[in-house]
């Protein structure tokens, strides 16, 4: 483990911390028009293959940002655009 000596305390610093995770963030902002790949950046989806992990990653998402719950209106509604993105390249039954 690495770690930087202050004073008498040895600091050390987390491996989870380093600057990689900042590397996994979408560096971009929203498109005018939603693209099959931003729906999938939004929904966190690596292909359309699974309709069910489709179904689970918009649910579980809009629930952690819904208005109701103290989440952002805009937000709720890019999920919701999101998933109305998907559904033209895959049925969502």
């Amino acid at each position: 483990m690495r770690g930087i000596i202050a004073g008498s305390r040895v600091l050390r610093k987390n491996v989870l911390e380093t600057d990689m995770t900042a590397a996994k963030m979408y560096a971009g902002g929203f498109e005018e028009k939603m693209s099959k790949k931003e729906a999938m950046l939004i929904l966190n989806l690596k292909s359309l293959e699974d309709p069910l992990a489709i179904k689970n990653n918009y649910k579980r998402i809009l629930m952690g940002n819904h208005p109701d719950k103290g989440g952002s209106l805009y937000l709720a509604q890019k999920i919701n655009e999101a998933k109305k993105t998907i559904a033209e390249y895959v049925a969502l039954d």
